[in-house]
């Protein structure tokens, strides 16, 4: 595959380009589905997705094709330089510099199917006798991931790694009556563990048989807020996404443009980019804009670190470039226990999921509350009926009451639970 790359690249060069990148990425997949509580199919997939990118006289034209013969990529690169010729010049445009050359390699590059068979009808087994009102699908699945990426300046990474990936969407029925879906997913370096048991997934089912039967919150009001590892996760991305992130400076619209080195969140969050961290089963070595990923600490006690903006980012707004886009999360944990942080609440909820909308540039987000709970008086009452949550994540994420000790680790990323005061929930 490399080698082919190789003459794919030397090609656009030789057809008029100034610079060129080629990145490929190919899957190979075995999955085994659980469907209405049966161990129902195996079946493989894979697919390749070749992008190729040139600049030439400061025009840049990009394109991918998943037909990797050499009539496809030769129409593709036809295409590309004549759609090119239209393009308007840009010189913020351009790929990543000369860099060491790196390879990863990781996991099992061929799925044990006996074992991941056993493990699944393990899980039909667990959750017959622990949840037989609970209605799921399941997915086990072991990926064989190749990702190579070459450029003209002499960028040259390889990330070969295999993994093992499981979701599970469930939803409990009682009589005429089923509680709101939920869902579950996780990446594990290898098949040898009972599935039930990660990452939570039994007490998210647990608590899905209690939601059945939901009530309304007595009244409106401003409370507290207790996110689950997963919501808190989606609160840091829109950050980093709508304040801090590549389109809040390509749309002038950053409210912290020159704050490094500066507090901008509450000074108990430290989040941290760690590829190389033990605990994650896969991370993306290889960043979109065609630098090696690193580990790098992004805010540290709330003081910012690193603007997580791309290359053509840095270039079009005169800035440095020093990490790119993180993804893999690890937001350090706190010196709350969960069980203290609910102790504390007087009046507020338990948000598990939600739904709804991203923030937008202001950090203005509403969303609907699902297999969520309400607390009062420092204790859990009730499963709560669709309620909406309403706030500013810039206001949320500067003032953290309390961060706690436990963590959920899902193999992706991993994050504790987070106590956010004086937010808006409203009955619906």
């Amino acid at each position: 595959m490399k080698a082919q790359m190789q003459i794919i690249l030397d090609k656009l060069l030789a057809t008029g380009a100034d610079k060129a990148s080629v990145r490929l990425v190919n899957t190979h997949s075995e999955e085994f589905n659980i469907i209405y509580k049966r161990l129902s199919f195996m079946r493989t997939v894979e697919s390749s997705r070749l992008t190729l990118f040139v600049i030439k006289d400061q025009r840049s034209a990009t394109i991918s094709v998943n037909q990797l013969e050499d009539a496809e990529i030769d129409k593709a690169i036809t295409t590309m330089f004549t759609n090119m010729e239209s393009g308007v010049p840009d010189p913020a445009m351009d790929i990543s510099p000369a860099q060491e050359a790196q390879t990863w390699e990781s996991g099992d590059k061929l799925p044990n199917s006996q074992t991941a068979i056993i493990r699944m009808n393990e899980l039909i087994a667990d959750m017959r006798q622990k949840f037989p009102q609970v209605e799921y699908d399941a997915t086990l699945t072991h990926n064989s991931h190749y990702s190579c990426y070459l450029n003209s300046n002499g960028a040259d990474f390889v990330d070969n790694q295999a993994y093992y990936s499981f979701s599970i969407t469930f939803t409990s029925k009682q009589d005429n009556r089923c509680s709101s879906m939920n869902y579950s997913f996780i990446a594990l370096r290898n098949s040898d563990v009972r599935l039930l048991e990660q990452a939570n997934i039994e007490e998210l089912i647990r608590q899905n048989t209690e939601q059945v039967i939901t009530r309304p919150i007595p009244e409106s009001f401003i409370g507290d807020v207790i996110f689950y590892p997963l919501q808190v996760c989606r609160t840091v991305d829109g950050f980093l996404e709508s304040q801090i992130g590549s389109f809040p400076f390509l749309s002038n619209s950053c409210k912290f443009p020159d704050h490094i080195g500066k507090q901008v969140l509450d000074s108990k969050l430290t989040l941290k980019n760690a590829p190389d961290y033990k605990g994650f089963a896969v991370a993306a070595r290889i960043t979109d804009d065609g630098f090696a990923s690193q580990n790098a600490t992004v805010i540290e006690n709330g003081v910012l670190r690193h603007y997580p903006i791309n290359l053509y980012t840095a270039n079009k707004c005169n800035m440095k470039r020093t990490l790119g886009d993180p993804s893999s999360y690890l937001i350090e944990a706190g010196d709350t226990a969960l069980a203290d942080m609910i102790k504390s609440v007087e009046k507020g909820v338990l948000l598990v999921r939600q739904s709804g909308d991203s923030a937008n540039s202001d950090g203005d987000i509403s969303f609907v509350a699902k297999n969520s709970y309400y607390i009062e008086d420092g204790k859990i009452q009730y499963p709560i009926s669709e309620t909406m949550i309403a706030g500013n994540i810039v206001n949320w994420l500067q003032n953290i009451r309390a961060i706690s000790r436990e963590t959920l680790n899902n193999g992706y990323w991993q994050c504790p639970y987070f106590l956010i005061p004086e937010v808006n929930i409203s009955r619906k």
